[in-house]
């Protein structure tokens, strides 16, 4: 339960991710080791939850009746999902703002029983793992991308959440540290639903200068149109970047300068593409 772990760089989000990975511990303890279908076994697991915890209206026959809808399922069919914010309030507190229309989306998804980013596909279905459903790795980049040229904005105007969109433990806190001394307004760090390759700056309508503004210090780094992306942009760092990589300077605010963009980002539904994913089949806890 620590608190803050300085190699992670993400405060309390660190230890909600260590919470569930713990809690897929768990699960696959439970899954695995011959639990639900023993009766004694079940119900002393049972009763150490219901001593243990406190929630409304969940007693022991509660909790047996929902090991009972989980027989035959497999860990990597149970998602924990972070609910997404957009940075900390300024009263002082450092509370973090829900971001209401994602989070509204995230429940009707689960709601509608829609695939949820990290899930894993039924072994029935195997065959579509690779159609580009939600969850699956981010496909390859197309080779259909354009050079666009716009004018270089000033930090302070640009704000930005990055994303690590790799296994690299602390990676957007380091970019942060990058990125805060020039002026850039960081809106928050957080780990990307998806693994990527290359390092990309996505944005919505009219933040293509501060895309390309952002991709311009990152070598390599392409921009991409993204509907899901409601405000600034989202930096979303690929295995291409590294605590070693050297940033380039800021290009001069109004001086013109290009991007490689790529072809809008394909959202399949109203789910954000940043949603912080836990998947129990993650077996780095044991």
């Amino acid at each position: 339960r620590a608190r803050t772990i300085s190699t992670e760089g993400n405060g309390d989000y660190g230890r909600i991710k260590r919470q569930q990975l713990f809690m897929s511990s768990l699960l696959r303890s439970t899954l695995s080791g011959n639990v639900i279908s023993n009766p004694a076994k079940l119900n002393r697991v049972a009763r150490t939850f219901t001593s243990n915890s406190y929630v409304d209206n969940v007693d022991t026959e509660s909790l047996l009746n929902l090991a009972d809808s989980m027989r035959g399922i497999e860990a990597g069919r149970v998602t924990f999902i972070t609910i997404p914010t957009s940075g900390t309030s300024e009263d002082g507190q450092n509370n973090e703002l829900p971001r209401d229309d994602d989070i509204q989306a995230l429940f009707s998804a689960i709601i509608n029983d829609d695939p949820l980013p990290g899930e894993e596909p039924e072994k029935s279905s195997e065959k579509k793992k690779s159609d580009g459903k939600k969850g699956d790795p981010a496909p390859a980049a197309a080779d259909t991308q354009t050079k666009v040229t716009v004018k270089a904005m000033s930090p302070s105007n640009v704000g930005v959440r990055i994303l690590n969109g790799t296994s690299t433990s602390g990676l957007a806190a380091f970019a942060s540290e990058q990125l805060t001394p020039e002026g850039f307004e960081i809106r928050g760090i957080a780990d990307s639903s998806q693994h990527v390759e290359e390092t990309v700056v996505r944005y919505g309508p009219g933040q293509r200068a501060a895309a390309a503004t952002v991709a311009h210090m990152f070598p390599g780094a392409k921009i991409q149109p993204d509907r899901s992306v409601k405000s600034g942009v989202e930096l979303i760092l690929g295995s291409d970047f590294t605590m070693s990589t050297t940033l380039n300077s800021y290009a001069t605010p109004g001086t013109k300068i290009n991007a490689e963009q790529l072809p809008a980002r394909k959202v399949e539904g109203n789910l954000p593409s940043d949603l912080a994913v836990t998947n129990a089949g993650d077996a780095s806890c044991d």
